[in-house]
Formats: C-alpha cells, structure tokens, sequence
C-alpha cells in the first residue's frame, strides 16, 4: 500500500522494509533513512519548516542513492526492501513538490542538482 505522506511513511516503513535474515545495520543507507525519519516526526511535531525542507532533501537523496545501490547489487542492500523504498521515494519527492511549490518533478530535480548536487572546484573552496 503506498505512503501518502512521509510521516504516514515513518509510521510504517521499518516494518514494510523489514527483510527476513537480513539485519538493518548491514545497510548503512538504510540505517540513514531510518534516522532522518525520526528526525522529520520531530520536525513536523515541532512545526520547524526550515528543518523538514532540509530533512526531506536529505532523505530524497538518501532514497535515491539507495535505489542507486540496489542496481549495482552492492552487499547489504536487499531486494526484499526495494518496494518499500520505492513508495518512501516518491512520497518523499511528492512532499518535497509540495513544500516548496513546484509544478513538476523537473523542477524540484533541477533545484535539488543546483543546491545540492553540485561539485566544489579546488579554486572556489579557496576563494571560501
């Protein structure tokens, strides 16, 4: 069943990527997201906009990355847990549309590469 907000999500997805035989401490980005969950019920109970915007970039990226490794097939990441993240990622980017106002997933993709995908020359961590 899909999420319709990530604080639905946060109810419910450590039990829907729960994997039989498979402990959560063997996947690091996983273990990542299970944090920056918590830290976005807080965010939300506490009503911190500034912190869920950045929470919910984070936890897009992470899922993302995730989703990344999943197609390598790098150890630790299972396939059981694959639908679960699928559906946190796209109630994440849905909630990410949403808070900040964009029309489309090419908005908030191009926003997401311009603010926080972006490589660091040598010559500008100088200059800062």
């Amino acid at each position: 069943m899909p999420y319709i907000t990530v604080s639905d999500a946060a109810r419910r997805f450590k039990n829907d990527s729960s994997v039989a035989f498979a402990w959560r401490s063997s996947d690091k980005v996983l273990k990542h997201i299970d944090w920056l969950l918590k830290c976005y019920e807080t965010a939300t109970r506490n009503s911190e906009y500034g912190k869920r915007r950045v929470i919910l970039v984070d936890l897009y990226l992470a899922c993302k990355y995730w989703q990344k490794s999943f197609a390598r097939h790098d150890p630790g990441v299972k396939a059981g847990r694959g639908v679960a993240m699928v559906e946190l990622f796209e109630a994440t980017r849905s909630e990410l549309i949403a808070l900040l106002e964009f029309q489309s997933i090419q908005e908030l993709e191009q926003y997401i590469d311009e603010m926080y995908s972006r490589d660091v020359s040598d010559h500008a961590i100088t200059i800062d």
